[in-house]
């Protein structure tokens, strides 16, 4: 095949794919169905120790922002420089 046929042949290729209509496959279906298998072999995540420890973790920040300048106040000069 010369490069000047092999052009021609790809040019009118491309003109007959750009005519065609777009084949009809639907893949919904089938990938859906795949996910939901996988989705259901997969071992569940619980969040709630998450959850929890992130109210936690909150708190006791909310907590230290709020307490830390009345606990600085303490008589005792070394409890008072080791909490600033």
């Amino acid at each position: 095949m010369t490069p000047d046929h092999s052009e021609q042949w790809l040019r009118e290729l491309a003109s007959r794919s750009s005519t065609a209509p777009p084949p009809a496959i639907d893949v919904t279906d089938s990938v859906m169905s795949s996910i939901h298998d996988m989705r259901s072999i997969a071992i569940p995540f619980d969040r709630t120790p998450l959850i929890f420890g992130g109210i936690t973790i909150a708190t006791a920040a909310s907590l230290m922002v709020v307490l830390l300048p009345s606990l600085t106040t303490m008589t005792q000069p070394w409890i008072s420089f080791w909490l600033l």
